[in-house]
């Protein structure tokens, strides 16, 4: 969904140009092309675009530099990974990459292995103060590291190899989106069969079913699915209705883990390799344990929970034609649970927490966004010129004016990287008039905080998170290999690509 917000300064809006930021020339005889690897959709692209075009404008007219960006869609993060993968040894790599921390982490490992480093380190940049953040104040480049939200320098810094090798320029997590109309429609069946028993005869009011769902376990919410579930037909809801879809089953195994005290993943401090913590011992007995929990909820058992995995679709696809009724997915993608006309009201909460042992400990949620890295390669002629130019760039982006623009103009839902951004005028008249995206992010500050997960990065971290989504959809849609054995081809198959 493409949104607009009228209310926006003039004065803050970004120029919407030609992709080519002309005049002026390189020793090479024309403009210093910096190519833009991404996987953004139409809207988000758009607005990266116009950054783009404003900042090349500002760099000629301050420093007489002649830019040029090229951008190019390289489809799904894993499409993005396997084309920079392949270009790293004959350097056909671009300058920008949008990249998972996980895949930044097998391109260091990758130059490890060539003598290359394909990695630009930040850190050097960080550390000089000419060109340090907060340098260049006509870039609104006025700010330092200190007004970053903390979670995207630990983010930064989450590599085994020493310095920083990304910068978070947006923020998002995983959040609920709920169907208000068919929940309160659940809510009388629900308050007989579950909630006035364990509540001396009370009941849920509709008025609290927000805080219900934002404190609720993710038995509770299984709970609530089954009842909607059983009154489907009462409700007139379509055949091929399912309660509750999850879009990413890697993130699912990671966060029921995490949150339930089991070990996922860590890096031996000798060798720097990573390890997995649920390979054997309690942790494999208590991953099991919950993989088959979640086993007894899936398509192929009580039907009341399916992901992206069994689904072969994004749960919105479900959510936007009220074939769902819970739909957990990544707040920067909000715009596509959204219905075009307002069909029904959508309502949002933090996910349940799949601790219902202790479900007020390990609230915590996985750390998501758009995550930018600078490659390089001996073979560019102006290489040093690249990294510099692709380090003002991640100045600009993340610069407090900017940056709160790229959030709130059409972001889909993504949260800014820096603290000032929510003190403008911008931000607050986001939040007071940018309807449901406005709701996303009040969840996020009020209900999630700074209570975000972070996984270690190694070489094949990002593989060890692919086969763990792969646990999850077996295990729900096949229910005849044994959840033992799910296990155990995941993990040699992810041990594969973590060795050296």
């Amino acid at each position: 969904m493409k949104k607009k917000f009228a209310f926006l300064p003039a004065t803050l809006l970004l120029t919407s140009v030609l992709a080519g930021c002309g005049g002026g020339s390189t020793p090479s005889g024309g403009p210093l092309v910096i190519n833009f690897w991404h996987t953004f959709g139409d809207t988000v692209e758009t607005e990266f675009k116009n950054i783009a075009n404003d900042f090349c404008r500002l760099v000629k007219e301050n420093e007489g530099v002649s830019l040029r960006f090229e951008f190019t869609k390289k489809g799904s993060y894993s499409e993005i990974k396997t084309h920079i993968t392949d270009g790293l040894g004959v350097g056909e790599i671009p300058t920008i990459a949008v990249a998972y921390p996980d895949h930044v982490a097998d391109y260091l490992s990758a130059g490890d292995r060539s003598g290359i480093q394909y990695v630009v380190n930040l850190q050097d940049f960080i550390d000089d103060p000419t060109l340090t953040f907060g340098t260049d104040e006509y870039l609104g480049d006025n700010k330092g590291l200190s007004d970053f939200d903390p979670t995207v320098l630990r983010e930064a810094r989450s590599y085994t190899k020493e310095g920083t090798y990304s910068l978070s320029v947006l923020k998002s997590t995983e959040v609920m989106f709920y169907n208000v109309e068919i929940a309160q429609a659940v809510l009388p069946y629900y308050n007989e069969e579950y909630y006035k028993p364990a509540h001396d005869g009370q009941s849920l009011e509709a008025g609290q079913l927000n805080r219900f769902f934002n404190d609720c376990t993710f038995k509770d919410l299984m709970d609530y699915s089954q009842v909607a579930l059983d009154h489907r037909a009462d409700m007139d809801l379509d055949a091929s209705f399912v309660p509750t879809l999850y879009d990413s089953d890697g993130n699912m195994f990671i966060t029921n883990l995490l949150q339930n005290g089991v070990g996922y993943a860590s890096v031996n401090e000798t060798t720097k390799l990573g390890q997995i913590d649920f390979e054997s011992g309690t942790d494999r007995t208590n991953a099991e344990a919950l993989i088959t929990t979640l086993r007894s909820y899936g398509p192929k058992a009580k039907k009341l929970l399916a992901t992206k995995g069994t689904l072969g679709e994004y749960s919105s696809n479900y959510f936007k034609t009220q074939l769902c009724l819970f739909s957990i997915g990544s707040s920067g993608g909000s715009g596509y649970q959204f219905p075009e006309a307002g069909s029904f009201t959508v309502g949002v909460s933090r996910v349940p927490n799949f601790n219902t042992a202790d479900p007020g400990n390990n609230r915590k949620y996985i750390s998501q966004g758009v995550n930018l890295t600078l490659l390089t390669h001996p073979a560019h002629k102006q290489a040093d010129k690249l990294k510099l130019y692709g380090w003002k760039f991640l100045k600009y982006v993340t610069s407090t004016n900017v940056n709160v623009l790229a959030a709130t103009r059409g972001s889909e839902g993504y949260m800014p990287v820096r603290t000032s951004c929510l003190s403008t005028n911008t931000w607050q008249q986001f939040m007071t008039r940018g309807g449901n995206y406005a709701e996303v992010a009040k969840i996020i500050i009020n209900e999630i905080g700074d209570n975000f997960l972070y996984t270690p990065t190694f070489k094949g971290s990002a593989s060890l998170r692919e086969y763990c989504g792969g646990i999850i959809t077996s295990a729900l849609g096949d229910v005849t290999q044994s959840i033992s054995s799910i296990f155990s081809l995941a993990i040699a198959t992810a041990k594969t690509n973590m060795g050296e």
